[in-house]
């Protein structure tokens, strides 16, 4: 289904992979905006905090991600032949 999505929607998503020094990061997140954010706790665990009106922590998390992206490399490419 990913695949399907970035073929669809190749123009505004990507497909980054982490080098082996943060896989040790279990604790999955998405940050909407300046305010808001979900995170959970740990991968394994569905349980997760929806958080509005804190732009103090979603500013870590934004953060974390931008530091995460910076180490992380292209893993898949919008094209069958990977061009």
């Amino acid at each position: 289904r990913m695949m399907m999505l970035l073929h669809q929607f190749g123009s505004g998503m990507f497909i980054h992979q982490t080098p082996a020094s943060l896989h040790q990061i279990t604790e999955p997140f998405s940050v909407a905006d300046d305010a808001h954010y979900v995170r959970r706790f740990h991968f394994d665990d569905p349980r997760g905090i929806l958080a509005q009106h804190d732009p103090e922590n979603a500013r870590v998390l934004k953060s974390r991600f931008m530091e995460m992206w910076a180490a992380s490399h292209p893993a898949a490419s919008t094209t069958r032949l990977g061009l």
